[in-house]
C-alpha cells in the first residue's frame, strides 16, 4: 500500500467518524497530558519481525487535537531507532489517528532516513488516569513500508 492510498483510507475514516465524534464533546479529557510505553513488533518485507520497545508523550490542545513526540528502538536484524513529532486527531473519545513526521537512525553504520509515521490507536481504560490498548503504525521510510504493531500503556495527567 503506497502513501496515498493509506492517507486517502485514514482520510476516508476521519470523515465518516467526524460526524459521532462531534457528539462525544461531553466526553472531554480529565486530563491533557499522557506519557506511555509501548511494547510490539516491526515488520518490514521478508525480513524477521523485531522487538520493540519505546515512550511517547502527548498533550491534548483543544478540541479533538493533540500533540506529541515518540522514540522507539526496534531489536533484532532490523535494528533501528527513530524519533518522530506529530499531530494527532481523536475523532472519538479512545480513537486517536495521527501523523508523525520524524528520523530513522538505522544499521551498523547508522544511516539516517526521513520517515513519516500514519497510525492509529484505541485506548481502553483502566482506571480514570490509565490505560491501555492496540497501535497500529505504518512508517514510510526511503521508499519501503514498515508496519509497527503493538500495545500501549498509557498515563494520564
Amino acid at each position: 500500500m503506497n502513501l496515498f492510498r493509506t492517507a486517502a483510507l485514514l482520510a476516508m475514516l476521519a470523515v465518516a467518524l467526524s460526524a459521532r465524534g462531534a457528539a462525544q464533546e461531553e466526553d472531554a479529557p480529565r486530563y491533557r497530558n499522557k506519557v506511555s510505553g509501548f511494547v510490539g513488533v516491526t515488520l518490514e518485507g521478508e525480513e524477521p519481525a523485531a522487538f520493540t520497545l519505546g515512550i511517547g508523550y502527548q498533550r491534548r490542545l483543544g478540541g479533538p487535537f493533540s500533540v506529541g513526540v515518540l522514540a522507539e528502538r526496534a531489536f533484532g536484524e532490523s535494528r533501528f531507532f527513530l524519533a518522530a513529532a506529530g499531530l494527532a486527531w481523536q475523532p472519538l473519545r479512545r480513537v486517536s489517528l495521527y501523523v508523525a513526521p520524524g528520523i530513522e537512525v538505522s544499521g551498523a553504520d547508522n544511516e539516517t532516513f526521513f520517515l513519516l509515521r500514519i497510525g492509529a490507536n484505541y485506548d481502553v481504560e483502566l482506571t480514570e488516569r490509565w490505560s491501555i490498548g492496540p497501535n497500529v503504525d505504518a512508517d514510510f521510510v526511503d521508499g519501503r513500508t514498515v508496519w509497527v504493531l503493538g500495545a500501549e500503556v498509557g498515563y494520564s495527567f
